[in-house]
């Protein structure tokens, strides 16, 4: 079951997605600020970040650059009221996802969860080599990697019988 991390001071709203991402058969946890984010993030493992922009203490911006800063690679979604080009641009270049505006529109938001976690999840079975792309990669190098030490030797064959 995968585990999404909502950062959204507004508790009403924080707590219609949980409950609608719960019956979408996913587990959440909800926050309403960075430093209870940060904590979060310390303490346990989540497939997607969902956050609000702007909360009581801070912007999200700061806690892309904190994660980055600790090396936390969690797929991060930024939902805001304030559809700022300057916003969107600079989270996105800390490492966000993508920038929604609210009101979000649900099957939308869930089309793009399902994408985003999808798309980690072949990402994390290609790295932990199980997915066959990965094991056809790993033979191909293999291949090469033989018919390179048989050039090397004969290089070094070569270049003993030269001296």
């Amino acid at each position: 079951m995968k585990t999404i991390l909502i950062i959204e001071d507004d508790i009403v709203f924080s707590r219609s997605i949980s409950n609608w991402l719960v019956k979408k058969g996913m587990k959440t946890e909800c926050v309403a600020t960075l430093a209870n984010a940060r904590k979060a993030i310390g303490q346990k493992e989540f497939d997607l970040i969902l956050a609000d922009l702007r909360l009581p203490d801070g912007n999200s911006t700061s806690l892309l650059k904190w994660m980055n800063e600790k090396y936390y690679s969690i797929p991060f979604l930024i939902m805001t009221n304030y559809g700022q080009v300057e916003n969107a641009v600079t989270t996105m270049q800390l490492g966000a996802i993508n920038y929604l505006c609210k009101p979000v529109q649900p099957d939308n938001l869930l089309a793009l969860i399902t994408e985003i976690l999808d798309k980690n999840d072949n990402e994390q079975e290609f790295y932990r080599g199980e997915s066959p792309k990965a094991h056809e990669m790993y033979r191909l190098i293999q291949g090469r990697r033989i018919i390179f030490f048989t050039i090397l030797q004969l290089v070094f064959y070569f270049y003993i019988i030269d001296y």
